[in-house]
């Protein structure tokens, strides 16, 4: 796979790939040299997320390219308790290449079928270049994607912009925040498009694929094809810096109306869409969903904030709280809205919508991972 790292990019230029392959293939020898250290020969690792679909970022920096993308390993195992060698994988590749962000996820092999969403499609578009394991394992996971998944990556890019910490105290204990707020609007609003051409084809596996096939056709009402180029080449090689506002905001609206089965850009009718839902979000992780997609038409159609207050008020009297501090969250949380404000810019109110969110994380977790078999959306 080596001269394949880049093989559905669309903008990383000549030079940059041939510095980053050869960064990339000195990578491969590390994690199995560490493989073997360890001494796991039942574990099967797969690089996934963008190595998997083979569309990383890169980054230019002291006059030479460099990988850009976080490293997103997937280690199967057949037992995954705490004293297992394989979790010692991540933090030895951590410290031999400290040039590069690795992260890693555990994931007992019989629980592997239970896979779901992204997470499981980037694993099986990884697989075939596997490390580790019987060679000729098939690949345990054959989810299809939904559009329910492509609206789980749109609320996990837009919950990092929406909810950005303000505070040192609003950081500790949470997870899946970038260096900057702009880098998840920019994949936000790639997730917008993802998500307003899965509404119509059923899947969007790679960012690439929006230029593609009828894709650009999908997206006319909302892009044309030069603004969609755009945002792709942004993320693949230049990064979040002076985005394109309006084409980033038609990715949002649009995001948000065409998973509403709404018309392009008009969030008039969201608040009762929403509204009528809620009976059928019995899952947890919908109900999340569901107030980011409110709380982003708070943002971007403030007249609405009276009718919003009251349906994410309902929302969250649904919510199932497991703790101490979500109980506490969302009564608060209730009696802002109660009052008729979203407050979503508040300080504390946004610590409380936070702490909603890790909760959000740590189910989500349980489902894709198989760990709970009987989660629901």
């Amino acid at each position: 796979m080596t001269s394949e790292w880049f093989a559905h990019s669309r903008f990383v230029p000549d030079e940059a790939r041939e510095q980053v392959t050869a960064q990339l293939d000195s990578y491969r020898d590390d994690v199995r040299a560490v493989l073997d250290e360890l001494r796991i020969p039942d574990t099967t690792l797969v690089i996934s997320g963008s190595l998997g679909r083979q569309e990383p970022s890169v980054t230019h920096h002291g006059g030479r390219w460099r990988l850009e993308s976080d490293l997103d390993l997937v280690l199967l195992v057949p037992d995954d308790e705490a004293a297992h060698p394989v979790h010692e994988v991540v933090p030895r590749l951590a410290r031999r290449r400290p040039d590069l962000l690795t992260t890693g996820f555990v994931v007992r092999a019989d629980r592997a079928p239970r896979m779901r969403s992204f997470i499981a499609a980037d694993l099986a578009l990884g697989w075939p270049t596997r490390i580790g394991g019987p060679a000729d394992a098939p690949c345990p996971v054959t989810h299809r994607i939904t559009v329910e998944d492509h609206l789980e990556l749109f609320a996990h890019q837009l919950s990092g912009w929406l909810l950005y910490p303000h505070t040192e105290s609003q950081f500790a204990g949470s997870k899946h925040y970038r260096d900057a707020a702009e880098t998840h609007l920019m994949k936000c609003a790639l997730e917008g498009m993802r998500l307003i051409v899965g509404a119509v084809d059923g899947q969007v596996r790679r960012y690439g694929d929006l230029l593609d096939r009828n894709a650009p056709a999908v997206l006319a009402p909302h892009l044309t094809v030069e603004e969609v180029a755009e945002l792709i080449r942004r993320r693949e090689v230049d990064g979040p810096d002076a985005l394109p506002q309006d084409s980033v905001r038609r990715c949002l609206l649009g995001g948000v109306t065409a998973y509403l089965g709404l018309p392009p850009g008009d969030l008039g009718e969201v608040p009762q869409v929403l509204a009528d839902r809620l009976a059928g979000a019995a899952g947890e992780l919908l109900l999340f969903r569901h107030c980011l997609l409110l709380l982003l038409t708070a943002h971007l159609h403030p007249g609405q904030q009276d009718g919003i207050a009251k349906v994410l008020h309902a929302y969250l009297e649904e919510w199932p709280a497991t703790d101490e501090a979500e109980r506490a969250a969302v009564r608060r949380l209730r009696a802002e809205l109660a009052h008729g404000s979203v407050g979503l810019v508040d300080t504390e109110r946004r610590g409380d919508w936070i702490t909603l969110r890790r909760q959000y994380y740590g189910r989500l977790g349980d489902r894709n991972f198989g760990r709970n078999a009987t989660a629901q959306d």
